[in-house]
């Protein structure tokens, strides 16, 4: 009799354990979080000589945007679209830096190889650079940071272009083929605009 009564002991006993450990496996597994799906920025083949992406702010919110491939010789330049969202085709560098600047001075610069697709751009508060170049013909000017070459486009005589530019220290090159014509540095924080002329040559 004792047995028949201890047996059903032991199997509620078993149950109640076997609870707690389930219980208990639950609440410790650990909580790892994983990205947004916004953050995650998939790299995928596209065709030869192009490059495609999105341009978002720090809230992933889609941004009206220049976008410039910028490579070792020039630059081309489009704009995204309502998502963000641009393309870049027909380029002849295997590596760009791209740059995608908005109206109210926000950047992203980025350096990337074409022939990719997906590129996720956040642009952020940057500074402006007002360039001028007093000659009498066209010249083209080149923006460094670094060494990484962050613009490049052609300054018309006597007229005033506008640039987003990263903070910090600037170089800016002005040059005909691959000869330098003249060269200044400048140092820009946030928010800053600063002027660089160039006198005729």
């Amino acid at each position: 009799m004792r047995n028949l009564i201890a047996l059903p002991a032991l199997a509620l006993l078993g149950a109640c354990v076997f609870h707690v450990h389930v219980h208990e496996t639950r609440s410790a597994a650990p909580q790892v979080p994983g990205p947004r799906p916004a953050e995650i920025t998939p790299i995928v083949p596209a065709p030869a000589g192009s490059v495609s992406g999105i341009v978002h702010g720090p809230d992933h919110k889609p941004v009206r945007a220049r976008v410039a491939a910028v490579g070792d010789s020039g630059s081309v330049s489009t704009g995204t679209d309502e998502h963000g969202f641009f393309e870049l085709a027909d380029l002849h560098w295997d590596e760009i830096v791209l740059h995608a600047s908005t109206d109210d001075g926000r950047l992203a610069v980025k350096p990337v190889r074409t022939g990719t697709a997906v590129h996720v751009l956040v642009v952020r508060p940057a500074s402006r650079l007002t360039v001028r170049f007093d000659g009498d013909a066209d010249i083209r000017c080149a923006l460094f940071q670094g060494s990484l070459r962050v613009e490049d486009f052609t300054l018309r005589p006597g007229q005033a272009s506008r640039v987003v530019v990263p903070p910090g220290d600037v170089r800016v090159i002005v040059y005909r083929g691959d000869d330098t014509v003249a060269e200044q540095r400048v140092r820009v924080k946030a928010g800053e605009t600063r002027e660089v002329v160039f006198a005729g040559g």
